[in-house]
């Protein structure tokens, strides 16, 4: 690579370039390499010399030369590439070099001295210091950010105002005659106010503060939840750190890594979405299948569509904002040697409606949001999952039976597909079956066993809930019964620990000996390891089921406790901001770096520390200014409940120059 910087020497125009490199072509074969390397020793010990190599980016600018990130990638697949970057003379600009004399040029230099052909490849050029445009998406993101947070602050000023207000009629009494007539008309005011701007009350910043740092538990049985959904949630953030930071790095130090221990750790982070669909599917057969609800459904069918604008409400709002931010303001975030590289194309989003339509694992060129599949999945199982509940309106056995036909069907489709691509354990099953992964990954009917499973226990315990005088209804009361004499608690609290946990456990490290081998299938054939692909996320959740059992029948201990502290319950309620954030600071800290970061367990611990901390951050503004205020908002608008009038307690007047 190192007579690629014989255009050190040009004037900057691309014909001078074309010409002085054919010169120093001839000069090359005249006089030898010698003198060539002698000549551009200045700017190749700035430069790097092999892939994902930066060389001395700031340290280039400094002495007055330019820099250019470059890529070189075959025409047939894209994926394989090497990309570096070069320091030259200014010269001569990135575009001199990204014109088609320029490209042919450097290919023909190239395979004279290294004797490597480029024809079936191409070659990428980057201007580091190109500024990103900002385009009408950028200014609108940013108005649109401005108006929330200006709500978020209206309401309280409005306050203000309004107290001091109050402040001066007490202190400026006039005549006890008028004080009457002169309350009335301030109250009247209050009133009137209240109708005109009683709906920025919901974006208030400080009642969002107080929803957020609301630490009432609705059920106490359920408080562990926030427990699980906070472990998934650091699962997802460390799986993503592990997992995007391995394309970012030098695949020397990948490759070391994946013997280790640690890799079962990325391997075990896969889990976290069924943890989530879990979660998911609880929580809607938990809330929906309340008796009333269920006799509502059953008298208007026509409520399951209001159900279906409740969800995609809650979730279209932080959504669209959260793409927009990745789309026009993500790009800006950013800038360096590796940025428009690593980062910048991550960035993009070609299909914004596949996503906001839920449909966008429907097609394998999709690309807007990428993590965008969870939320996809969901809905989709969510709406299949609204079929059963109006069946279960009719009847309450043919509805539990049609969410275990879902789950049953499911679970046979996604091993029948398993074995279909024959994929591995899924630790391993990205780096092996490639493409063939996210043909089972990304569908719902291959995922929804948790969700489904989920939605079965949720059921079960809502009627434990509405049953407790008949325990012959519920399992789950018959447990909680049992639970009363200590000797049994302590046997179903040892059953479903050591049951719960070992399950767990055997489905987290028992792919250690498939890791750890030479060949894929020396320890494992195939098809046990497309078996265990198809069952182990069942497995698993299965046993995080057993472990919640006994705080869901009452029983309190250390489990229910750690799980339940104020800092999970708290890390839950910014869950879904987190979500949907954390992967655009992902692609930021991904291209930042002005040298390729190593790949081991210090530095991956450290990138992860600083994801969680930015993203708590971001997750937290996210909440307070949107979230929470557009979620009380759409309560209202479809409850169509008009907001009481506040009652003003008699105050003194003001005197009318004073008002």
């Amino acid at each position: 690579m190192i007579l690629l910087f014989l255009i050190s020497y040009v004037n900057g125009s691309n014909v001078t370039c074309t010409r002085l490199i054919n010169r120093m072509i001839l000069d090359y074969q005249i006089y030898g390499q010698e003198k060539l390397l002698q000549d551009m020793l200045p700017y190749t010990s700035l430069s790097g010399n092999g892939d994902l190599k930066w060389g001395y980016y700031d340290a280039c600018l400094r002495n007055n030369h330019s820099y250019t990130s470059m890529r070189i990638e075959a025409t047939d697949n894209p994926i394989e590439s090497l990309s570096f970057g070069f320091c030259h003379s200014k010269d001569c600009t990135t575009q001199d070099l990204d014109s088609t004399h320029g490209q042919k040029i450097i290919k023909e230099l190239i395979f004279i001295i290294f004797n490597v052909s480029l024809d079936n490849a191409q070659i990428v050029y980057f201007d580091p210091l190109e500024p990103n445009d900002y385009d009408f998406g950028f200014w609108i993101t940013c108005l649109i950010l401005l108006t929330f947070v200006g709500f978020s602050l209206a309401y309280p000023m409005i306050q203000y105002y309004e107290g001091f207000r109050k402040r001066r009629l007490i202190k400026y009494i006039n005549d006890s005659t008028e004080i009457d007539a002169e309350q009335e008309i301030f109250q009247q005011e209050q009133v009137k106010l209240q109708q005109e701007v009683g709906w920025l009350q919901e974006f208030s910043v400080f009642e969002s503060y107080k929803t957020l740092t609301d630490f009432k538990i609705p059920d106490p049985n359920l408080v562990i939840m926030d427990g699980i959904r906070t472990i998934a949630f650091f699962m997802v953030i460390g799986g993503h750190v592990y997992l995007t930071s391995a394309f970012v790095s030098y695949i020397q130090d990948v490759g070391l890594f994946l013997k280790t221990w640690s890799f079962i750790y990325l391997g075990d982070m896969f889990y976290s979405v069924d943890m989530f669909f879990w979660l998911g599917g609880f929580f809607i057969g938990f809330i929906l299948y309340e008796k009333s609800k269920v006799d509502l459904i059953h008298k208007k069918p026509e409520g399951l569509l209001m159900i279906i604008i409740h969800r995609l409400l809650r979730i279209w709002p932080c959504y669209v904002i959260a793409m927009m931010i990745n789309s026009y303001i993500g790009p800006h975030f950013g800038e360096g040697p590796r940025w428009q590289i690593m980062s910048l194309p991550q960035f993009v989003c070609k299909t914004p409606m596949r996503s906001l339509l839920f449909i966008d694992n429907f097609f394998d060129d999709s690309s807007c949001m990428v993590w965008g599949w969870y939320l996809t999945n969901d809905i989709q199982m969510f709406l299949v999952g609204l079929v059963s509940l109006y069946i279960y309106s009719f009847s309450r056995f043919y509805g539990k039976l049609s969410i275990a036909f879902l789950l049953v069907t499911t679970q046979v489709v996604g091993i029948i597909l398993s074995f279909l691509y024959e994929l591995t354990v899924p630790g391993l099953s990205l780096l092996v079956n490639g493409p063939d992964f996210y043909k089972y990954y990304f569908k719902a009917y291959c995922r929804a066993p948790p969700y489904y499973l989920g939605l079965l226990i949720g059921i079960l315990y809502r009627e434990y809930k509405q049953t407790r005088k008949d325990p012959t209804n519920s399992y789950l009361h018959q447990l909680h019964n049992a639970s009363k004499q200590k000797t049994n608690r302590y046997i179903i609290q040892a059953v479903c620990y050591i049951t719960g946990f070992g399950l767990i456990i055997a489905m987290s490290i028992g792919w250690r000996p498939v890791q750890r081998s030479r060949k894929i299938d020396d320890e494992w054939p195939r098809w046990f390891q497309s078996l265990w692909h198809g069952f182990c996320r069942t497995i698993l959740i299965i046993g995080l089921t057993l472990v919640i059992i006994p705080s869901m029948i009452g029983i309190k201990d250390l489990v229910v406790s750690f799980l339940g502290c104020r800092f999970f319950r708290f890390s839950a309620k910014i869950s879904f901001c987190g979500y949907l954030f954390h992967f655009i600071w992902l692609i930021v800290i991904g291209g930042i770096f002005y040298e390729t970061p190593e790949y081991n367990n210090q530095e991956l611990i450290h990138t992860f520390i600083g994801m969680t901390l930015i993203t708590y951050i971001s997750a937290i503004l996210m909440a307070l200014f949107i979230e929470i205020p557009l979620g009380k908002l759409e309560k209202r608008l479809l409850t169509f409940k008009k907001s009481k009038p506040v009652q003003q307690k008699r105050i003194p007047e003001i005197k009318d120059e004073l008002l």
